[in-house]
């Protein structure tokens, strides 16, 4: 029973930590890349600029490297 006890309370010290670790990342990442807001316009465009780059690849017109390089472009 005391093996099973010091088992649980080592799980949840793991758990404590690991919830740190995450917690510390999480912060970390708001400092180095803080997120910019994106307006309702922004969102669109961009999704509109994507289908005329899919209509140009469904065409011919564009190579799937070429599509892939602007969509990778415009999600920035």
């Amino acid at each position: 029973m005391q093996y099973l006890i010091a088992f649980f309370f080592i799980c949840f010290a793991i758990y404590m930590a690991i919830k740190s670790i995450v917690n510390i990342m999480a912060s970390l990442q708001d400092k180095i890349m803080p997120k910019k807001p994106v307006s309702t316009e922004e969102r669109l465009y961009v999704a509109d600029e994507i289908k005329k780059l899919s209509i140009l690849l469904h065409e011919g017109l564009i190579s799937k490297e070429e599509f892939n390089r602007q969509k990778s472009r415009l999600l920035q």
